[in-house]
């Protein structure tokens, strides 16, 4: 007899953890977006510094594609908290789905960290500074493809749910938030 998965609902999540979850997702997506911004005009300021320009914070303007790019991804990484926080039940009613809730916990955890790592090795979203035949410019050279980025971050975070609980509501109310979330990141001005 094949066992149909149940409906992933607020009382298996805990309606404590789901609504703390959220806060929390939206304070790191909060900080992170900050981070990203912040890096992006030190490093605008340290190249400027170590090449002997004329250093202006006005000639720095990310463009509205940098700025939905990073509050996006910000906006998924928060949203990486909010799954680690609605997976953290230590024990379900069988091993088996204490297993895959314990994966799915890592994972989301594992995936920030992941997305974390990269982004500091490359160090910024900005891309095309003002150096001498060297820089990308994400727009041009690779159109809307940088936002598949958040949407793998949001995506890889649902699949190992979706495993165990039929969870389409869920994933869609999480997406339009996180999108809503990400619109509005990016209106903030640092």
């Amino acid at each position: 007899m094949k066992k149909i998965k149940p409906h992933l609902t607020l009382t298996i999540i805990g309606t404590f953890r789901c609504y703390v979850g959220i806060a929390l997702g939206i304070g790191y997506g909060l900080l992170i977006n900050f981070w990203f911004r912040l890096l992006d005009k030190g490093l605008f300021l340290a190249f400027d510094l170590t090449t002997s320009n004329v250093t202006s914070m006005a000639q720095f303007s990310a463009s509205s594609y940098t700025n939905f790019l990073i509050a996006l991804t910000s906006s998924s990484l928060g949203f990486c908290y909010t799954m680690y926080f609605w997976t953290s039940k230590p024990t379900y009613e069988n091993r088996k789905a204490t297993f895959k809730n314990r994966i799915a916990n890592a994972n989301s955890i594992f995936i920030f960290m992941v997305v974390l790592f990269v982004f500091t090795k490359f160090l910024t979203f900005h891309t095309p500074l003002r150096f001498d035949g060297f820089g990308i410019d994400l727009r041009s050279s690779y159109d809307y493809y940088p936002f598949f980025l958040p949407v793998f971050i949001f995506l890889f975070n649902w699949s190992i749910i979706s495993r165990n609980y039929k969870s389409g509501k869920f994933i869609l109310c999480s997406a339009g938030l996180v999108i809503a979330y990400g619109i509005l990141l990016a209106g903030i001005k640092t």
